[in-house]
């Protein structure tokens, strides 16, 4: 039976002591990699790496830092398996799915400045114009985009005003594609993509005592 966990981090929750639990989730390559990152950048990459690793390996019943992730020719990170994941992050806010099926995950914090009217001109359909009249509007799209893109997981190869996203389902290089918006917090809009409707609820991390 196929399933879909979806977890929320609020980054804002966590404390030193949680930071380096998470570290120690890393591989020598990651925790090499973010060495020079100024401090912000370091820590979103630990809590968003870090909260991957170990419940990709509790899926898999191994040690998150053992986990044998790795990237196919587009640059996606993945693992061998029936294990499907994704992770998005803004802001304070990190969201991470897990699954059985092939899914996509994108989040934005809606705060922050974007020239979305030129964003709009410039990547979306026509017909997807019509549906945009504010940032909002812009929002609910562009999160719908990004996460097809993401679960097909073969990045920019496409226009991205050649497909349009304003459905529920939509049909994407032959193969159906199905939408959902995220719960989150205010500020932050959210969607999934998956190749099969999976239900699913959401479980905040940041309220799970982990360590």
């Amino acid at each position: 039976m196929d399933s879909l966990n979806l977890y929320l981090i609020d980054r804002k929750k966590l404390i030193e002591q949680h930071y380096r639990t998470l570290y120690h989730q890393l591989n020598n390559q990651e925790q090499s990699l973010i060495k020079p990152w100024h401090e912000q950048r370091r820590l979103e990459y630990i809590a968003g790496r870090g909260f991957l690793r170990m419940l990709l390996g509790q899926s898999m019943n191994r040690e998150g830092v053992d986990v044998p992730i790795r990237t196919n020719e587009f640059g996606k990170p993945i693992v061998d398996g029936d294990i499907f994941f994704n992770l998005s992050h803004s802001g304070d806010y990190v969201v991470i799915a897990i699954s059985t099926v092939k899914v996509g995950v994108d989040i934005e914090d809606t705060a922050r400045k974007k020239d979305w009217k030129k964003l709009l001109e410039r990547f979306f359909h026509e017909e997807e114009k019509k549906c945009v009249q504010n940032q909002k509007d812009f929002y609910h799209l562009w999160t719908k985009k990004e996460a097809l893109l993401k679960c097909v997981g073969i990045g920019l190869t496409q226009n991205l005003d050649s497909f349009r996203v304003d459905q529920e389902v939509i049909k994407y290089r032959s193969r159906d594609y199905f939408f959902s918006e995220i719960p989150l917090p205010d500020g932050i809009c959210g969607h999934l993509c998956m190749v099969k409707k999976i239900p699913y609820q959401i479980k905040n991390l940041s309220e799970v005592k982990f360590l």
